[in-house]
């Protein structure tokens, strides 16, 4: 048998490994594939090659030549393989049986319209390929040989189930549903697939004690339409001996055709948006944004100055088609899905109240939701709990998420997700019973301390009114389809580390598929997906970290009492602004008009008011005066706290309770980033005992 190995290398020209071309002069030779053109960029990626890369991810900007390098990468990977002599000895598979690659796509004449008919291409002129394993030019639909390997067309599972597949290509430019629509549907079970094939490859293919595998994997991107799975999979082998990540942008594939001049540009990160970075200054506090990071270097990019322009005008899509990377201004939501991963808590999982994780809730019976619930495992039931309702009333599914303000751990304010329960809506002619979620929430309050409650829609508009009057709580709209500051609220507490979280299913699909649309200013589902977990679990955060954490006892005189309209970036950012984490902070006073009316806010100096939007609602007119007038407020908990409290005359007088608390602390650090009211207000805090 070792004859005859020998003897068919020494046909092929090759014999071991020490005769083989490298992978640049495969691709130059008219002895390999004899191609022309090749710019110096692919070829140096050419020199990077190693035996042990198994895996590669080709990411960048469109026109790079990504998928024309899979294709040389493919090439080369047959050229090798093939000059092992018999494929089945090398593979150790049974003598006879099909070999393939895969090469995905959505269908397979779109297919032919990319990498697959170039691929062909390239093998059916290269004079080795002609040679010595050519192309059967009989078939089109696939790329056979005659040594039993095949490379075929690939849509879903169907097409893999049995087969002896030693390697794949999954570009996502097959999946494209359209010029900014994303990606199509069938690319998710493409995922999948592609996720499994490789896994199963390692097992059936691995050598030399793990070090080596005879697969090959490719996966082509464009920072216009990646998915947290390419995202996912960068991040998996960064570091790995095992795989390569490329990134290829025009100014570094034709570096002739630009300046050598260049400037800085921050890439941006999680709640960090991308920019240009003007000074040093200003990249050290950027790096200090950053904290811990590994690899700081990599978020910030040099780009030649002939470029700026382009920057300056919409720095997303800049970013996208001249840096080849994925902050776009439509793009994935959470680019880093490390800080969701390590917020996940197993204890918070074992120990959920929830028995099942979905319900029914249906008109057509009189079954109660509290069923799913076992409510001797609800823990720390005084703490105050943040509820948030995510409600369609036909066709979607709703979500009740409860989070759980946790205080001051450490100097930093923490938070529990207690459950966050799928509300399925029934079949028709059934419809979803809004009065079983509103009787749900009134019996959480007897369980619980609910200290916030807010739901999104006007479709639950009556039910909320209710709720909160029952509860004497302040009725709240928040709404999240409106602004992707709740969003971006719940991003920082997860990268704080203040934040823990369930590790369920449906929700932590619509985290990695949550699209952020930068220039709406909005966290968006995934055409064909659904968000109303992640939406109620991102609203439930937010009215944790604002009203429970932030404002505590002062909520009731933000509002004055009326109805709190959270809708729209501007006002969602001036509510955070007086919650003091950002938003709009004012010099001498703001002006919030919410359903009570106006209500004025007046510094110590006079009555300066904000400009620009407000806190929209109805109704007619009440004031509320921080300058002598004093400062009341009114909290109610079902479960003890602070009730019927006020400010007169420097002293704060109320009954307590075990429940619902209010720090100094925390009114001070929301109060003294509205300028004009710490001369009026701070003086009358001395009696608020921390």
């Amino acid at each position: 048998m070792g004859g005859l190995r020998d003897s068919l290398g020494s046909y092929l020209g090759v014999g071991d490994d020490s005769g083989l071309m490298c992978f640049r002069d495969f691709v130059l030779s008219p002895d390999g594939l004899g191609l022309g053109g090749v710019y110096p960029f692919w070829l140096d990626e050419c020199d990077s090659w190693r035996p042990e890369y198994s895996r590669y991810v080709l990411t960048g900007s469109l026109g790079g030549g990504k998928t024309s390098f899979s294709s040389m990468l493919l090439c080369y990977y047959l050229y090798r393989v093939f000059s092992s002599g018999d494929l089945y000895q090398y593979y150790g598979l049974m003598r006879g049986s099909e070999i393939y690659i895969l090469y995905f796509s959505v269908n397979l004449k779109t297919a032919q319209r990319s990498g697959f008919k170039q691929l062909r291409n390239m093998l059916c002129n290269s004079p080795w390929f002609r040679r010595h394993c050519p192309v059967d030019g009989s078939i089109e639909s696939s790329i056979r040989f005659g040594n039993g390997m095949t490379i075929d067309f690939a849509s879903g599972e169907s097409h893999a189930i049995g087969l002896n597949v030693v390697g794949a290509v999954v570009d996502e430019a097959n999946f494209r549903s359209g010029v900014g629509q994303g990606l199509s549907s069938e690319y998710g079970a493409v995922q999948q697939l592609a996720q499994q094939l490789e896994d199963r490859m390692k097992s059936r293919f691995s050598r030399d004690g793990g070090r080596r595998l005879l697969s090959l994997m490719i996966y082509v991107s464009s920072a216009s339409y990646s998915s947290s799975f390419i995202e996912d999979k960068m991040l998996e082998m960064r570091g790995c001996s095992d795989g390569r990540v490329v990134r290829a942008v025009q100014y570094r594939i034709q570096p002739q055709n630009y300046s050598s001049e260049k400037f800085e540009v921050f890439c941006g990160y999680q709640h960090l948006m991308p920019c240009v970075v003007e000074s040093s200054v200003h990249r050290e506090s950027l790096v200090r944004a950053l904290g811990g990071v590994s690899d700081v270097g990599s978020y910030f990019e040099l780009v030649p100055v002939d470029l700026r322009g382009q920057f300056m005008k919409n720095i997303y899509l800049a970013i996208q088609n001249h840096c080849g990377r994925s902050t776009v201004s439509k793009g994935t939501f959470v680019t880093n899905y490390g800080v969701v991963r390590d917020s996940y808590d197993d204890g918070l999982l074992s120990g959920s109240p929830l028995l099942q994780g979905s319900v029914v809730c249906s008109d057509q019976d009189d079954v109660p939701l509290r069923v799913v619930f076992d409510s001797g495992r609800f823990v720390d039931v005084d703490r105050p709990h943040a509820l948030c309702l995510d409600l369609s009333l036909t066709g979607d599914h709703a979500s009740l998420c409860c989070v759980r303000y946790d205080g001051l751990v450490g100097g930093v304010h923490c938070h529990s997700e207690v459950f966050n329960l799928d509300i399925v809506p029934p079949s028709f002619p059934g419809m979803l019973r809004i009065s079983k979620v509103r009787d749900l929430i009134l019996w959480l309050s007897g369980e619980l301390n609910i200290g916030v409650f807010s739901s999104d829609a006007y479709q639950s508009e009556g039910l909320r009114q209710e709720v909160c009057s029952v509860l004497g709580l302040q009725n709240i709209r928040l709404s999240l389809d409106s602004s992707d500051l709740p969003a971006l609220t719940w991003l920082g507490m997860l990268v704080d580390r203040r934040l823990r979280l369930q590790f369920l299913a449906r929700q932590d699909m619509e985290i990695r598929e949550a699209v952020h649309d930068v220039v709406r200013h909005r966290v968006v589902k995934r055409d064909g997906g659904s968000d109303d977990q992640f939406q109620a679990m991102c609203g439930a955060c937010f009215l944790s970290e604002t009203v429970l954490a932030r404002v505590g006892c002062g909520l009731g005189d933000l509002v004055g009492g009326g109805r709190l309209n959270l809708v729209g970036s501007g006002n969602i950012g001036r509510f955070l602004g007086m919650c003091g984490l950002g938003g709009s902070v004012l010099s001498g006073g703001l002006r919030g008009v919410v359903d009570g009316g106006v209500s004025g806010v007046r510094g110590g100096s006079g009555g300066l008011s904000s400009g620009g939007g407000s806190l929209v609602g109805s109704g007619g007119s009440s004031g509320l005066s921080g300058v002598s007038g004093g400062l009341s407020s009114v909290i109610r908990s079902r479960r003890g706290g602070i009730r019927g409290t006020s400010l007169r005359g420097g002293s704060l007088v109320g009954s307590g309770g075990s429940g619902w608390s209010c720090r100094r602390s925390d009114v001070e650090g929301g109060v003294r980033r509205v300028g004009g009211l710490v001369g009026s207000i701070l003086d009358g805090l001395d009696g608020l005992d921390d």
